[in-house]
């Protein structure tokens, strides 16, 4: 009596059609993949404009997030969880000057003040970020972390003063086309600037482009980083117009129309 059945030459080729169709398929299925994280990022940007509005509109001066003192340069903090601000920053108590302050702490405030919460700062395509860290009372402290690098997806403008005493500080007045946070900026990875590379895209989503948030509140998709005012590159500081720049700088010039986004 035959018995009915596959022979091995014919599950050979079942078995390879499947393995084709999944080198087919495998790529694609990445791609919607990362096309979902990268409006999810999109939307937690939005979220932060929306709660940067906020703490403008209860700000005096209608500015956006500014840790530190009134000369705090940007550098590590003190200590990010001791109570007390003028420990935490560095700041002379008497004079109310000096200090540092971490980028992150200026977008920290924003989860301090309880406008956001910590995860709204983890963008999912950012190889170089993980889950935030947990504090047990987030309103204790001034930062993401001791090292709050791997805890913010995020890129921030300048807010602090450069050592010559320019400070040039985004409020919600500010030109609508100035970008104020964007994915991580490039050139910062691992704390040092690398040999420039004009133009070049955040790492977070595989170098296609970058979410920008604007001072208007809208964020958009840009594929070039050349993308703010006068086709001024987001990443690093404008010398001579048109950008993009030959150089990296740490601190925007003194043009108002400079849009510079770092991160630690």
């Amino acid at each position: 009596m035959r018995r009915k059945g596959f022979t091995l030459i014919e599950l050979l080729v079942v078995i390879a059609i499947i393995a084709m169709l999944m080198s087919i398929l495998m790529p694609a299925l990445a791609r919607v993949r990362e096309m979902a994280m990268r409006v999810v990022c999109g939307t937690q940007q939005s979220g932060i404009g929306k709660a940067m509005a906020v703490y403008a509109g209860n700000d005096d001066s209608g500015r956006f997030p500014c840790a530190g003192g009134r000369s705090s340069v940007w550098g590590a903090m003190a200590a990010w969880d001791d109570p007390d601000k003028f420990v935490a920053f560095g700041i002379d108590p008497v004079t109310g000057l000096g200090g540092k302050a971490s980028i992150t702490s200026s977008l920290y405030l924003l989860v301090k003040g309880d406008y956001t919460t910590a995860k709204q700062f983890i963008c999912k395509s950012d190889p170089d970020t993980g889950e935030a860290f947990s504090s047990g009372d987030p309103y204790a402290v001034w930062d993401f972390g001791g090292g709050p690098g791997p805890s913010c997806s995020y890129a921030y403008h300048m807010p602090y003063d450069d050592g010559t005493g320019f400070r040039f500080r985004l409020k919600s007045a500010s030109n609508p086309g100035l970008a104020v946070t964007a994915d991580r900026n490039p050139y910062l990875l691992g704390g040092t600037a690398p040999a420039p590379d004009p133009g070049q895209n955040s790492f977070a989503h595989q170098e296609d482009g970058q979410n920008v948030l604007y001072v208007d509140g809208h964020v958009s998709w840009e594929k070039s980083a050349d993308c703010s005012l006068n086709q001024d590159n987001i990443y690093t500081a404008m010398t001579d117009p048109p950008e993009p720049p030959t150089v990296y700088s740490s601190y925007p010039t003194n043009n108002i129309d400079d849009s510079l986004l770092v991160n630690e």
